[in-house]
């Protein structure tokens, strides 16, 4: 996280160089990033506990995470795809969390769907991962 807070520093000179024009959608990035951030820090909070309780679930993970990458639309769009494919990216739930950061970033606002889905989806997580770390929490040292 704070990587990429050091690296939020050279956003503007970018703009200022490249002549840019910038607009005031841009500032939707900031909620983006804060419901991703609650999301991700949730997500990483099971997955540590349910890590450390069975140690060969680590490799799992870091495939299931390589496999999630490739199948989301980070380095293509949803655009790219034939007609009869493109309801694979509705169910991918990574897709509405990287449309909600990259359509600000672009300066296009993101749908409300967008906002909804990840909203309610990082509210579950939150819950579960309260939840998770409330029952398992006293025995998270005897696993390590």
């Amino acid at each position: 996280f704070m990587i990429m807070l050091h690296n939020f520093i050279i956003i503007p000179f970018v703009i200022f160089f490249t002549n840019t024009s910038v607009n005031l959608d841009i500032l939707l990035f900031i909620p983006a990033i804060i419901i991703t951030s609650i999301s991700l820090i949730s997500t990483g909070m099971i997955l540590a506990i349910f890590c450390t309780r069975y140690r060969d679930m680590g490799p799992v993970v870091q495939s299931v995470v390589t496999l999630c990458f490739f199948i989301t639309p980070i380095i293509w769009t949803s655009e790219q795809l034939p007609k009869g494919r493109k309801e694979f990216v509705d169910y991918n739930i990574f897709y509405y969390f990287m449309e909600m950061l990259r359509k600000p970033l672009m300066g296009t606002v993101p749908d409300v769907t967008i906002w909804f889905y990840t909203i309610i989806t990082s509210i579950i997580m939150l819950m579960v991962s309260t939840l998770v770390l409330t029952k398992y929490r006293s025995r998270i040292v005897y696993w390590l």
